[in-house]
Parts: C-alpha cells; structure tokens; sequence
C-alpha cells in the first residue's frame, strides 16, 4: 500500500522507501537489546531509501563466490553482512566510482568546449565537474564513514590468514587505505583550517555554510563525519556490553548538543534549528 512507503520500513530487500534510520542511529542495529516495536522494525528493515547516496549496485553472484565468508557474530549475520569488507561496501563503492566517472566526463565536456570556444558548454561542464568531482564525491565518502569502520572491523576480526583469497587479501588492504584516506583528509583539512587558509571551488563542501570564528566551527564538516563514526566504533566494541554501549552512545549526543548550543557552527539559523532538533530526537 503506498501509506506503507511514508509509514513502515519494509522488511523485504532492496524494497524502496523513504523509511530508515539515520546515519547517527544505525548503530542501534548491532545492540543486543529489546527495542520498541517500530525501533525494532526500523532496524530490522532491509529497504533503500530512495532519498540516499547510494547506487544500490549490488556484488554479483560470479564475484562473491571467490571471497571466503567466515563465521560472524548473530547481531551482524542476521543482517546478511559478509566478513569481507569489500563485499559488505561494494555498494557504496560503486557509488564513488560512478561519481569519479561522471566527474570525469564533465571535465573532458569542460575541455572540449573551452577548446571549441563554446561558452555555455564550458560553464555547464565546470559545474557539474566541480559538483561531482569532489564536493558530491567528499559527502557520499563522508556518509559512508560509519560503514567504512563497521566493514574494516569485521574483516579483520574474522580475517584468517589460512582460509583466505587474493580478493580477501585485496579487501582487507582497500578497508586500510580507506581509513587512512580519511584520517589523511582530515590532517589535510585541519592544517589548512587552522591557518584561516581557503579552499577553491572543489573543496566548498568542507566549509561553506560554517562558522569561521574558531577551529571547530571551521572543521564541522569532519567533526560531524567523526560523530557518526564514533557511533559505530563503540557498537562494534562493547559488543557484549549493551547498557555500556547505550550510555556511551547517549553520552555522545549530549556532547554534540552542548557544542551545538555554545558554539553554533552553522551560518544560518535554519540549518542550526534542524541539528539541534535532530540531535534531540536521537537522544
């Protein structure tokens, strides 16, 4: 029924929706612990959001069946997740290289235009290069953090090292490079950031629309990408701590609501509005 589409979260695969939960609860999922009905539900749900990133691209059956599935942990298998980092972010992966390639293809409709003297191509070209080279493709990576972590974690939790393939291999090393890449970015943003240094157009995803009176203000962007992962890096190790894990969890929200109220990172008082009342519901 369509009331279901704005209602419930479907519990069927792939089945579209605009029902989920947000990126900050998704750890709620990995918590052995009696949820609400409609909690339960929402974590249980295995619909795409037809409002997300995601291309919903999903690892063929010839290419599974060369990754080695280990053993994983009930709160992680009855959510069809595999120990293979590769397999579990393939879809988010396909994402960022669909991204690249369309960015890819703007910049050589940039080149060609400007190398043809046509002005609206050129302009159209660079819009939509600058859109999808970096600023699309710096929220779509920053959204798929949390994910990033939880995958690396299983991996090398379950990684065995005599029952492995040159794909497990592979995907161990690509959940490393991941990480580093993000850790990489934020040294990158924190250097420049603190210096009052700007950035060109491909980078204005990491500050536009940002506060620039003090070095959290200026890193919201990162502070707020790490936030989720945080979440997730918590789940994964206070696996059998329950109670734990929601306090802590808690206990994160309460920080982010309180840099919220003292610091009000956003430029506009819209955008502040709609965190804090997001954080608020979460807690």
């Amino acid at each position: 029924a369509l009331i279901d589409f704005f209602r419930n979260a479907p519990l069927k695969e792939d089945s579209v929706t605009i029902v989920s939960l947000v990126r900050t609860m998704q750890y709620v999922k990995y918590i052995d612990i009696k949820m609400p009905p409609r909690l339960e539900r929402l974590s249980a749900s295995k619909g795409r959001n037809v409002l997300s990133f995601s291309s919903g691209l999903k690892m063929s059956n010839n290419i599974l069946k060369d990754f080695f599935k280990q053993t994983l942990s009930p709160l992680y298998a009855k959510h069809n997740l595999h120990s293979s980092f590769l397999v579990n972010y393939w879809e988010d992966l396909m994402t960022l290289m669909i991204v690249c390639s369309l960015g890819l293809g703007f910049m050589i409709i940039e080149k060609v235009s400007k190398a043809m003297d046509w002005q609206v191509g050129e302009i159209i070209g660079q819009t939509l290069r600058v859109l999808m080279k970096w600023n699309y493709f710096l929220v779509v990576f920053a959204s798929s953090f949390d994910n990033i972590i939880l995958y690396s974690a299983l991996e090398l939790r379950s990684f065995d090292p005599n029952h492995t393939s040159h794909l497990n291999n592979f995907s161990l090393t690509l959940s490393l490079l991941l990480i580093l890449s993000a850790l990489g970015l934020s040294i990158f943003v924190f250097l420049r950031r603190r210096r009052g240094g700007r950035y060109s157009e491909s980078w204005q995803v990491l500050f536009r629309g940002f506060k620039g009176n003090n070095i959290f203000n200026r890193l919201f962007f990162i502070v707020y990408m790490f936030r989720i992962a945080f979440t997730t890096i918590i789940a994964v190790c206070l696996e059998s701590s329950p109670i734990a894990n929601v306090v802590l969890q808690m206990l994160i929200t309460l920080v982010m609501l309180t840099f919220l109220i003292k610091k009000e990172p956003f430029v506009k008082k819209i955008n502040h509005c709609q965190m804090l009342f997001f954080e608020a519901v979460i807690l």
